[in-house]
């Protein structure tokens, strides 16, 4: 079972330096599930791709640590207390299970791309930070019913492929008899 993502645990999902001198082969090479940049039907890119067909768009998607130390909220680095698991289970160093934020993200950009740099550098520069402000009760409702419960949820913890499990959270978002 995996517990909720304590509360103001930080986190930045990546492996490699987010600067100028983060690497391709770095972000190539990450742990997790690291997809690179896609768009149209060229997927894997580790960079940029130079460019994108009219109407697509530019995807990336990146899978952070779901392991935690257990104790440490944060760390000077901002990622050695988490950890990604190994052939499927957290190691002895990160013992806690918790779950797995995966972000992918559409960007509005087609055509010529050889001039898109992000603020950090080239396209294998991309991290994210997750700082963890969820109202626990809400997360700790969402955990247990949709992962700990096997469902795939929407944003109210309503699965379309299980209706008949129902859903977690009202239809303003917010737990059941709460304001």
């Amino acid at each position: 079972m995996l517990d909720e993502q304590p509360v103001h645990r930080h986190v930045v999902a990546v492996d490699h330096q987010t600067s100028p001198s983060a690497t391709q082969d770095a972000f190539r090479t990450a742990p997790g599930a690291v997809e690179g940049w896609e768009c149209g039907d060229s997927f894997h890119n580790w960079d940029f791709p130079a460019s994108c067909p009219a109407g697509t768009q530019l995807n990336i998607r990146y899978q952070a640590p779901s392991c935690w130390n257990g104790h440490d909220l944060d760390s000077a680095d901002h990622k050695s207390h988490m950890a990604y698991p190994v052939n499927g289970a957290c190691p002895a160093s990160h013992p806690n299970p918790v779950p797995m934020l995966e972000f992918k993200i559409a960007f509005p950009a087609d055509g010529d791309l050889t001039g898109i740099r992000l603020a950090s550098s080239r396209g294998y520069s991309w991290h994210y930070d997750f700082f963890n402000a969820w109202d626990p009760p809400t997360l700790a409702a969402l955990v247990s019913h949709c992962i700990n419960g096997g469902l795939q949820c929407n944003s109210k913890g309503f699965d379309l492929y299980k209706p008949d499990r129902g859903q977690a959270l009202g239809d303003n978002y917010r737990l059941p008899g709460r304001p």
